[in-house]
């Protein structure tokens, strides 16, 4: 009760919709069944009934398995979790477990919307999700942890996001990566070299990367010319 009320205090961005003491109470409410969850299952937990509930929990449930004893790491990984924290740990090292738990919601969600050929590309942004149609995409650029989509009305949408996430859930023959920070828009080329990429919308210039120029420039080639 005290870590569980730690935790409350602690992470204040977190909604704590459902809490259980023992693996039993979990079965006997179906709410956590249907749902997209992040649990935090404790040592006790792990050593004597937490396996057995990860095995039974849906696959849209993303579990973060704390114990004092090291060895039981492997057998919380085999389960698919998120993240094993070995006691003791700091709020900090569990602040990043429950980030890297959203990072793989969003993961999750992207795949599932791509999977489904809705033509838009989901994001996280500002603890919502948000749409961008590819066609308005003009191109998008990695800053830090951060992706930036710049759209051909002037529109920005930041996420916390890896690139070349973002790259996995993009139509292929519409988008083409040039450098290691940007992706463009094949229909959005004015025109390009094998250092730059000058964009219709915004006359923006954007560099080529040494890395990504010829095939670039092989797919930039179907669209415009020198």
């Amino acid at each position: 009760a005290f870590v569980d009320a730690k935790i409350r205090r602690g992470c204040k961005y977190l909604n704590f919709a459902l809490t259980f003491l023992t693996f039993l109470h979990v079965f006997a409410d179906n709410r956590c069944l249907k749902s997209r969850s992040c649990f935090h299952k404790s040592a006790t937990i792990l050593q004597t009934s937490g396996l057995q509930l990860a095995a039974r929990l849906p696959a849209s449930c993303y579990l973060v398995f704390t114990t004092a004893y090291a060895r039981y790491a492997l057998d919380g990984f085999e389960v698919d979790a998120v993240d094993f924290l070995h006691k003791p740990f700091f709020y900090d090292r569990f602040s990043r477990a429950v980030q890297k738990a959203e990072q793989w919601m969003v993961m999750h969600s992207l795949q599932q919307w791509a999977e489904s050929g809705g033509g838009r590309l989901l994001l996280k942004a500002d603890y919502k999700n948000v749409t961008v149609p590819f066609h308005a995409i003009l191109y998008i650029e990695a800053v830090d942890n951060y992706v930036r989509v710049v759209q051909e009305n002037g529109a920005v949408v930041q996420s916390k996001i890896p690139l070349h996430r973002v790259e996995e859930q993009l139509p292929a023959e519409e988008f083409v990566r040039i450098h290691r920070s940007f992706i463009v828009a094949r229909g959005k080329v004015a025109r390009f070299s094998r250092s730059e990429v000058v964009l219709r919308a915004q006359s923006r210039h954007l560099p080529v990367g040494r890395k990504y120029a010829a095939e670039a420039v092989r797919k930039l080639e179907r669209e415009t010319e020198f």
